[in-house]
């Protein structure tokens, strides 16, 4: 037969036999689901003592540990997972069948369907527990560990103390607890869910935040289920659809915090070093070379949805209590107070607000991966899209294989010579030219000259010192500025004039060519009114050839020369405040990344502003109808819709993020 049969296995099966009767005493009839709960708790004695009996056998082979290992697994999610829930849907029936008709119980208001899908959630949780917990067993062996140490989530054998334990309360509270049992299951299940991590670690750093304050409405209502029980009041549950989802949506915005930073590591990780990084001068926003040093720093600082959150949720919260105790004793009624309590509290929690700083990061986080840059958190997001300056060289309007060298001619001089020296005074110059006319240089057999000195003139060209002779090199504009005469026939608009001692030696015909990337990039910081700054070396680069190689009129800032050969060498330099890291060539991505950064931020503020502004109307909403006693109006459908209500504005303004 398959499968080992020694003594080390017999308390797992005996676990799994007992929680097989269990489940089905627990759906025989009514009164048996405490029954059941007396099985549960043989299979929880069983499954506290396997793991030291088969620690006892001390030759096992390791598929023996490897199969004791698999069928604790199976056994315990049948005991722990399957068994309590036939044990709460066992309570269901008996509750219909005792309730009478005209006098129903809270228990027989809530559809099944409602008990079904806390059922499903529960074993669902159970599961994944098991399987993360065997993954994470395997993972501590592979790396050495014979024992592990650190335990994620509540452990799912708990359950085999937590549901007796509740069940023997019916003897000693003389009223149905059946829907205390499905608010513990429900709570038991979300105990494993990081929201609640998050709200525990939050009260302990004596902090506020969004997990904090949906987990305290959360217990609000739980704390009605309980006071239905004991004081066997009729009054449905109230908002329990609305504390789910506000458990979601935390949820889901801690996925997204994540999601944004894994997005951002997963760049530099994939790329081992970062070529760029968009840094603020005090020019502008600035393309220069990469460090990583310092993002991951800006990565970590909160969001201003975070660090809200730390003021206006406790003053919401505190609010909400006093405003209840406000309402309860002006009634007369204290006993109103939870169901009071949980309408505020549910009210001013605010869908919106989890989502409001991660959502918007997240989609920008994403749009900005597939451009291959990746922004600093909002920290530095912020940084970049608060400058309306862009700083832009010679290569970011005309990169590599957009410039090109269409012929030259040389006048009086050789060929060679001629090229020698304006391969010689561009490179001095650190031209952008300088590739072109090295090649050149090598095809005519020349050789570089000694350059004393070069100098950059604020008519458009250079002015340097070879052998004691003066040669230009600069547009037809810079040469007719120096009194060096020109053919009359010659119309070059972007051409290269060199001139050696006031007599013109050679033209180049220099064209170029608009690259597309370039051209989104120019429309893009026009749509956003960001105004670029040119740091050109070129004499030929100037806001006249950007709008009629382009088309597009960018109205840029052209300093004088001095201004742009300082900011052209700041672009040259490491950048010491990282906020975006860069790891393609192109405008495009620098472009995109500061555009984005700037409706990200702007989208995190606005729905910021606007969640807290519902979660404000929303407990003075509640005050007044509660204050008024129309309970009528304060439905659990209502405040589900109010809180998608608010939770719209959020959705459309990330979802702006995503398109631009």
């Amino acid at each position: 037969m398959l499968g080992f049969y020694n003594y080390t296995v017999w308390l797992t099966y005996g676990s799994l036999v007992s929680a097989v009767i269990g489940i089905f005493v627990s759906l025989a009839g009514h009164g048996h689901p405490y029954i059941g709960a007396i099985f549960l708790l043989i299979s929880g004695l069983c499954d506290a003592f396997d793991g030291m009996i088969a620690r006892t056998k001390t030759d096992r082979t390791e598929q023996e540990k490897q199969y004791g290992i698999q069928i604790d697994s199976l056994s315990d999610l049948v005991a722990f997972g399957v068994l309590p829930a036939c044990i709460g849907a066992g309570l269901y029936k008996a509750s219909m069948i005792f309730d009478p008709p005209q006098d129903p119980c809270l228990v027989a208001r809530v559809p099944y369907p409602v008990y079904v899908g806390i059922f499903v959630i529960y074993v669902l949780a159970a599961l994944i527990r098991l399987a993360y917990f065997n993954v994470q067993a395997e993972a501590g062996c592979a790396a050495g560990e014979k024992v592990q140490k650190v335990y994620y989530g509540l452990p799912v054998t708990s359950s085999a103390l937590i549901f007796p334990t509740f069940l023997l309360l019916r003897h000693l509270i003389c009223a149905d607890i059946a829907i205390g049992y499905y608010a513990v299951m429900l709570l038991t299940a979300l105990a494993c869910m990081p929201v609640w991590k998050q709200a525990v670690s939050l009260l302990r750093e004596g902090k506020a935040g969004c997990e904090l304050c949906a987990a305290v409405a959360v217990l609000t209502q739980l704390i009605c289920c309980v006071c239905g029980v004991v004081t066997g009041s009729t009054r449905a549950t109230p908002y329990a659809a609305a504390g789910a989802l506000l458990i979601l949506a935390c949820q889901w915005g801690l996925y997204l915090e994540a999601s944004a930073l894994r997005n951002a590591y997963h760049l530099l990780v994939l790329n081992g070093t970062v070529p760029y990084v968009a840094s603020v001068t005090a020019a502008g926003v600035c393309r220069q070379q990469g460090t990583a040093e310092g993002f991951y720093r800006l990565c970590s600082k909160p969001d201003p949805a975070r660090r809200w959150q730390n003021y206006a949720l406790p003053l919401v919260l505190a609010t909400a209590a006093v405003l209840s105790g406000v309402v309860c004793f002006s009634g007369g009624n204290m006993s109103d107070f939870p169901w009071v309590l949980t309408a505020l509290t549910t009210a001013g929690a605010g869908l919106g607000i989890p989502l409001s700083g991660a959502l918007p990061m997240y989609y920008l986080s994403r749009r900005l991966s597939r451009s291959g840059c990746a922004a600093a958190g909002y920290a530095g997001a912020k940084a970049v899209s608060r400058p309306r300056r862009l700083v832009l060289t010679d290569d970011d309007l005309f990169p590599a294989g957009t410039v090109t060298l269409n012929g030259y001619k040389v006048f009086g001089e050789e060929r060679s010579r001629a090229v020698s020296y304006a391969a010689s005074v561009a490179r001095a110059a650190g031209s952008s030219l300088t590739p072109l006319l090295e090649r050149q240089l090598t095809a005519e057999g020349g050789f570089h000259l000694s350059v004393e000195w070069v100098n950059y003139c604020e008519e458009g060209g250079v002015e340097a010192n070879i052998r004691g002779e003066t040669v230009l090199m600069g547009s037809a504009y810079f040469m007719k500025k120096r009194k060096v005469a020109l053919p009359r026939d010659m119309k070059l608009s972007t051409g290269v004039f060199l001139a050696v001692d006031g007599a013109l030696t050679a033209v180049f015909a220099v064209k170029y060519q608009p690259s597309r990337n370039a051209e989104w990039a120019l429309r893009t910081l026009k749509r956003f009114h960001i105004v670029p700054v040119l740091a050109v070396r070129s004499g030929n680069v100037t806001p006249g050839l950007i709008k009629r190689k382009f088309g597009v009129d960018a109205k840029p800032v052209y300093p004088d020369v001095s201004t742009r050969l300082a900011l052209a060498q700041l672009a040259e330099q490491q950048g010491e405040q990282p906020c975006v890291a860069i790891c393609r060539e192109g405008l495009m991505p620098l472009v995109e990344s500061v555009a984005g950064s700037r409706r990200a931020v702007k989208a995190v503020r606005t729905a910021t502003i606007l969640s807290y502004i519902g979660a404000a109307a929303g407990v003075a909403l509640a005050y007044y109808l509660t204050s008024v006693g129309n309970f009528a109006l304060l439905t659990p459908i209502a405040m589900v819709l109010y809180q998608v209500l608010w939770l719209l504005p959020t959705l459309l303004l990330a979802g702006l993020v995503k398109h631009y």
